[in-house]
C-alpha cells in the first residue's frame, strides 16, 4: 500500500513533468531552432529523451548533479545510453567516479557549477557570529550538530534553513521539538545575502553525514559573501574544501571544535581574501561559461 508521503511525491513529479511540457510548448519556436538541449533536472531526463527521440533533432546533454539510489541509477543509465544523449556532464570528480558504470561509452565532462552570488570583498562585522546551515532537512544532513552547538552557545542564534523531504517529516518535527530556543527554523529564504546581514550570520556550516554530497554550493556562496565556511570532508565537499582552503573535518567532534574556534576567533580578512580569490578563479560565472565552452567544443557540438 502506498503511503501518503509517497503519493504526494509521485503527484509532485507528475505536476513538474506536466509543467515542463507546457514550458516546452510555450518555447516551441526556440526549441525548433535549437540543436542542443542541456537537461539539468533528473525529473526532466525522461520527457527530454522522448522529445529528442520523436523529433530526431536534438543532441541531449545530461547534467548530473546528484548521486542516485540504485533504482534511479538504473533509470539514469538507461537514459544516458540512449542514442539521443550526446554527452554527460557531472558537477564534481566525486560524482563522476560514482557514475562511471552508467556513463561508460559516452563522453563525460566535469562542469562544476558557478556561484550564484556576486563576490563581495567586505569584511564581516566582528559581532556577526551567528551560525547558519542551508539544505534539505534530513537525518543525514547533520542539523543535529547545530542543535548541540546551540546548547553550548546560548547567546548566539543558529539558523537552519531548508524544508524536510516527504520521508523526513517526522524527523523534522522531532528536531524542532527538541531544539533549544536559539535555533531558528526557516523553510525557505528568498534573499540569502540580506537575510545573513539582517541576522548577523558570520558562519555557515555544511555538516552532511553521508558520502553522497555531489557538490558544496552552500560553501561557495558563504565564501562569496565573506562568511566563514566549515564543511565536513565527505563527497564533493572535500573537493571544495581543498580548492578554497576551507576549515574542514571528518567527525562531529572535529566540526564542533572548528565551530567553537570560529566563534571565539573569527578568521582574519587576509584568509577571506585568499579564499575569494580562489573562488573567482574557479567558480565565477565566467569560469563556468568557459568550462561549458570547452566541453561543447570537445563534444564537437558547437562553439560559443
Amino acid at each position: 500500500m502506498t503511503s501518503p508521503a509517497r503519493k504526494k511525491g509521485l503527484l509532485s513529479r507528475i505536476v513538474r513533468n506536466f509543467r515542463f511540457g507546457i514550458h516546452l510548448w510555450q518555447h516551441r519556436k526556440l526549441m525548433s531552432e535549437a540543436t542542443i538541449c542541456i537537461v539539468n533536472d533528473p525529473d526532466f531526463f525522461f520527457p527530454a529523451c522522448i522529445l529528442a527521440r520523436c523529433t530526431g533533432k536534438y543532441n541531449l546533454i545530461i547534467y548530473a548533479h546528484l548521486v542516485y539510489t540504485n533504482l534511479k541509477k538504473k533509470f539514469f543509465k538507461t537514459i544516458v545510453q540512449s542514442q539521443s544523449v550526446n554527452s554527460v556532464w557531472t558537477a564534481s570528480n566525486f560524482l563522476n567516479s560514482h557514475l562511471l558504470d552508467c556513463t561508460r561509452g559516452k563522453p563525460v565532462y566535469v562542469i562544476e557549477p558557478a556561484c550564484r552570488f556576486q563576490i563581495v570583498s567586505t569584511q564581516i562585522e566582528s559581532q556577526h557570529k551567528n551560525v547558519a546551515s542551508i539544505g534539505m532537512l534530513h537525518p543525514n544532513k547533520g542539523h543535529d550538530l547545530l542543535c548541540q552547538a546551540a546548547k553550548k552557545h546560548p547567546d548566539l542564534q543558529f539558523h537552519i534553513i531548508g524544508s524536510p523531504s516527504n520521508q523526513a517529516q517526522i524527523y523534522a518535527s522531532e528536531l524542532q521539538r527538541s531544539s533549544p530556543k536559539n535555533v531558528i527554523f526557516r523553510s525557505y529564504v528568498n534573499d540569502l545575502p540580506n537575510y545573513f546581514n539582517e541576522h548577523c550570520i558570520g558562519i555557515v556550516v555544511s555538516a552532511s553525514k553521508h558520502n553522497q554530497e555531489a557538490f558544496g554550493l552552500t560553501a561557495l556562496e558563504a565564501v562569496a559573501l565573506g562568511l566563514e565556511a566549515i564543511v565536513r570532508r565527505t563527497g564533493g565537499l572535500s573537493e571544495i574544501a581543498d580548492k578554497l582552503g576551507l576549515s574542514s573535518g571528518v567527525s562531529d567532534e572535529d566540526l564542533m571544535h572548528l565551530l567553537d574556534v570560529a566563534i571565539a576567533h573569527p578568521s582574519d580578512q587576509n584568509q577571506k581574501i585568499s579564499q575569494q580569490a580562489a573562488l573567482r578563479l574557479q567558480y565565477s560565472f565566467e569560469a563556468f561559461k568557459s568550462r561549458i565552452s570547452r566541453a561543447l567544443e570537445a563534444s564537437k557540438l558547437c562553439r560559443i
